[in-house]
């Protein structure tokens, strides 16, 4: 047992190879052979036997408790199917006299391997070879699925064959020590001299306690409780949630919620668990719900996904399928913000938001660049906007691991581009909040590179790609441009975790490597594992269903448009859709006559405000804070260079917004959110006078937007309650009352709704057709 506690910590500290699978059925096989008194004896066989009436996890922790192994980990747990065909490339011809061979060699065989695996006293000269080929061919022989070489009795050799894949054994023969020897060995590989000779591997000796310690070390299938994922996962989740906390303040309703969720983020980094981490979602989901609905759209996807996540920790470990609904999630977001993409307004190399991304990064360039070069990023970017963001939903929802990594690839390339854009568009804890998500894309491979990325390098090229990333972490901070801050620290935190997704692509990658021939399924979520309860089940249906609704049909019925998944789209969710194939905001179209209903009132254009609380929220122009390189660039290249950001001012607040520049253009906004954004003004104690227009009906194209007319209605509002209000119609002369249910005049709509429903407001641009860059 010694030996076996010293072999697991070589080799944990060795192997470099990301526990991805988990498999535990050498838990089911008579665990060790050594010397034991009677009462030693007893007492283990009963432990055994306990054990044996659990599965997976639960089992392990039965034997460890009742034997006392001082360890626990799953650094040799690693994806059998990964490593088998391995022996494709350093053992060809014994892989060609295993297919060659006849079923009754392969039988023969087996029972041979069956004896060393539960033998009490093992015997030499098992190879892994035999091992690999007789489960291949078990797998796929129908013809001998009624013998006890069945998948249910090669259990205990799936368990095995881990442990002796992770320790490298791939070709050379296993040496088997006898129970009663207890000599002092080395760990380290050895050749023998016939070996050395013919240019063999090295080979390593085993005994049944290190196949013990194999079994104890092993994980239930998934994400477990008390795994290594979860205790990575859970110290990236607080880290990087401390970091947001300090990076948006302005998201915060009141210090009480910031001392919570700090709290609760340190206590779950230093004792990661399941009370712990537990408590600290509960306060930043709960903090996130109240300051709604002035959060960010992404606030919004990282509160469905975390209380998903709790849900799954409350159901219990056997029911953990947290890694598989997760990465479920998340492509579905990704694949809305590209979706939502497919409209007039972004399509247009004029006026899309993806040209001024694009351009803004070329201006960063210290050389001149080429209008060639300008013209065509700007009428490619739109374009390759939609693909590349489609293109990584649909990858991290592929079954494929390869595919995955595509995805996680496409996220951290994008999310780093969107961490250096030059202010206004710097959006970097955006990058942070998903890509620390994307972790249960491929959670074996990001709990070995975050291990890694703590730990001191081992190798050279270890040691350089850390210095790379620091490098690479500390020249992004330079890119900091947002006013008033010297270094936005969401930028190298950003630049950080792409580092770290490329490592675990890369560890992913060579754990898949060998498997590609084979055809076998890595997917982590076909695992042998307990299945799910029917809580489990109901759950993830649930939070599907919330899912799909708030991507795909919360904005064609008209509930959401700035808390959607369309950042930065275009998309017009009042006065008609510009959408491709896709209708929005029909239920104010089929209410737009309901005076003073939560959804009626139709469509208003705001002619002339004196609010300056209203005129530093919208329409919210930002073109003069776009870096004068990047205006020149983009007229260059055919860009109109026109944007506007209401989506910041709502949610910077108003000390922060009444720095930012103001600029009067007109605009028009479903009449509830008008009444929305006057109950703010109202509630600030501010006077003001406010002329606006009805228009008529609910839909209209650009000129209907920018001219038609119902009535017009002048406000005035002495800010303590006093309030004037005159109307008059299109074809009339003479200005006449207002009705009790004029839209200035109703109070703002309530209920669960209010927390989800702000929308846009659309300029009319001078020189601008349609709708300009916003977001």
């Amino acid at each position: 047992c010694n030996r076996a506690r010293a072999y697991l910590h070589v080799e944990r500290r060795r192997s470099r190879i990301a526990p991805e699978r988990v498999l535990y059925g050498l838990v089911h096989a008579h665990p060790y052979a050594r010397v034991r008194t009677l009462a030693e004896q007893r007492r283990d066989d009963a432990a055994v036997e306990r054990a044996e009436a659990l599965s997976g996890h639960d089992a392990a922790e039965a034997m460890q408790r009742a034997l006392k192994f001082p360890f626990a980990g799953a650094a040799l747990s690693v994806d059998l199917h990964a490593r088998f065909d391995h022996v494709d490339r350093v053992g060809a011809r014994r892989r060609d006299h295993v297919r060659r061979a006849g079923e009754a060699e392969l039988l023969q065989e087996g029972a041979h391997i069956s004896r060393v695996a539960t033998a009490p006293t093992p015997t030499e000269g098992l190879s892994f070879e035999g091992l690999a080929g007789l489960r291949r061919h078990v797998a796929a022989t129908s013809s001998l699925r009624d013998t006890r070489y069945t998948r249910d009795a090669l259990a205990p050799l799936s368990g095995a064959t881990s442990l002796w894949s992770a320790a490298g054994w791939t070709g050379a023969p296993l040496k088997v020590d006898r129970p009663h020897t207890h000599r002092a060995r080395s760990d380290l590989p050895r050749k023998s001299t016939a070996d050395r000779r013919r240019g063999n591997p090295p080979h390593r000796r085993i005994d049944r306690a290190d196949v013990f310690a194999a079994a104890l070390s092993a994980r239930a299938p998934g994400l477990t409780m008390k795994g290594d994922a979860f205790v990575a996962y859970a110290r990236l989740w607080a880290a990087t949630e401390l970091l947001l906390l300090h990076h948006d303040q302005f998201l915060i309703p009141h210090a009480y919620y910031a001392y919570a969720v700090a709290v609760g983020c340190a206590a779950a980094f230093v004792a990661p668990g399941p009370r712990t981490l537990g408590a600290a979602m509960v306060a930043r989901v709960v903090m996130y719900a109240v300051q709604a609905p002035a959060v960010w759209d992404s606030c919004y996807w990282v509160n469905i996904v975390d209380v998903l996540f709790l849900f799954h920790l409350a159901a219990g470990p056997a029911d953990v399928r947290a890694a598989a609904s997760t990465r479920l999630h998340m492509g579905l977001f990704y694949v809305g913000a590209g979706f939502w993409k497919l409209n007039t307004a972004f399509l247009d190399p004029a006026r899309s938001c993806a040209g001024i991304f694009v351009v803004s990064l070329l201006a960063m360039l210290p050389c001149d660049v080429p209008d060639a070069v300008l013209v065509a990023a700007t009428r490619a970017a739109p374009a390759l906007t939609v693909g590349g963001e489609l293109a990584l939903g649909v990858c991290v929802l592929a079954p494929g691991r390869a595919a995955r990594r595509v995805g996680v690839a496409l996220a951290c390339a994008l999310h780093f581009m969107i961490a250096i854009t030059p202010y206004p568009n710097q959006v970097p804890a955006f990058g942070v909040v998903c890509v620390a998500r994307l972790f249960f894309v491929m959670p074996g491979a990001w709990t070995a590179a975050l291990t890694e990325a703590v730990a001191a390098p081992t190798t050279l090229v270890g040691a350089l790609y850390r210095a790379v990333a620091v490098a690479a972490a500390a020249a992004s901070a330079l890119t900091t441009s947002t006013p008033g801050i010297s270094i936005d620290y969401a930028i190298p935190a950003s630049t950080l975790l792409s580092f770290v997704g490329a490592r675990a692509i890369a560890l992913d990658a060579a754990a898949d490597a060998p498997s590609r021939n084979d055809g076998l399924d890595d997917d982590e979520e076909d695992d042998d594992g307990p299945p799910p309860s029917a809580l489990a089940r109901r759950g993830d249906a649930a939070f599907l269903a919330l899912t799909l609704f708030y991507v795909f049909l919360a904005q064609p019925l008209g509930v959401v448009d700035v808390s959607g998944v369309s950042p930065f789209s275009g998309i017009r969710a009042h006065g008609g859709s510009n959408h491709l194939f896709m209708p929005t905001a029909l239920l104010q179209r089929w209410k737009a006559d309901e005076e003073g209903g939560d959804w009626g009132g139709g469509v208003v254009r705001v002619t002339s405000s004196t609010s300056t609380f209203l005129n530093d929220l919208y329409p919210g122009e930002c073109t003069e804070e776009l870096p004068p390189r990047a205006i020149e660039l983009l007229k260059r290249g055919g860009h109109v260079a026109v944007e506007y950001n209401p989506t910041a001012r709502v949610m910077l607040g108003p000390e922060i917004r009444a720095t930012l520049p103001r600029a009067f253009v007109p605009y028009t906004l479903p009449a509830h959110e008008l009444r929305r954004v006057l109950g703010e003004v109202r509630a600030a104690g501010e006077p003001f006078e406010l002329a606006y227009d009805r228009l008529p009906g609910a839909v209209g194209d650009e000129a209907w937007r920018r001219t038609a007319t119902a009535s017009s209605v002048y406000l005035s509002d002495d800010g303590r309650g006093g309030r004037s209000c005159r109307r008059r119609a299109a074809d009339a002369y003479l200005w006449e009352a207002c009705a009790e249910d004029e839209v200035g005049l109703l109070p703002p709509p309530s209920g669960l709704l209010a927390k989800v429903r702000i929308f846009f407001p659309y300029p009319i641009h001078p020189g601008v057709e349609g709708l300009p860059c916003m977001d």
